[in-house]
């Protein structure tokens, strides 16, 4: 081994060990499935059998975009949100930025917009929807 692979996997090691990484954390424990809109007022309700915490990067997301926003979106399968009809921007997330940036890096995220573990599938969307999505995104 070289010395430069040799360092390369030392730093490596020691980072690990150390627990430092990305503030992105752990993926929330509790599953992220369907939610229906909020009541007025409440920050998040749920359908039967369906969870989607708050402490979790897309339920924060989805929070401010519904809430604070006023955008209609909704979650769909175990990581995204879709935004308006079917042909609107999409948003799937990762448990880290670096999994995020791999998935762009692997050519499975054309057209889309890395904003931290997030990645914004943009379409054709109005610049301020763009805006305020980043906005939201920019808060997990």
């Amino acid at each position: 081994m070289t010395t430069r692979a040799f360092l390369l996997a030392a730093v490596c090691a020691l980072a690990m060990a150390s627990g430092c990484g990305d503030d992105d954390g752990p993926p929330s424990s509790r599953p992220a499935t369907a939610v229906d809109s909020p009541a007025a007022g409440s920050t998040a309700s749920t359908t039967p059998g369906a969870t989607l915490a708050l402490e979790d990067k897309r339920g924060v997301a989805l929070a401010c975009i519904r809430d604070e926003k006023s955008i209609d979106a909704r979650p769909i399968g175990a990581k995204g949100i879709q935004i308006g009809e079917r042909d609107g921007p999409r948003i799937d997330f990762f448990q880290s930025s670096l999994e995020a940036e791999g998935e762009q890096f692997e050519g499975r995220a054309e057209g889309a917009e890395q904003i931290g573990a997030a990645l914004l599938y943009v379409r054709e969307a109005p610049e301020q929807l763009l805006l305020d999505l980043e906005d939201c995104l920019n808060e997990q």
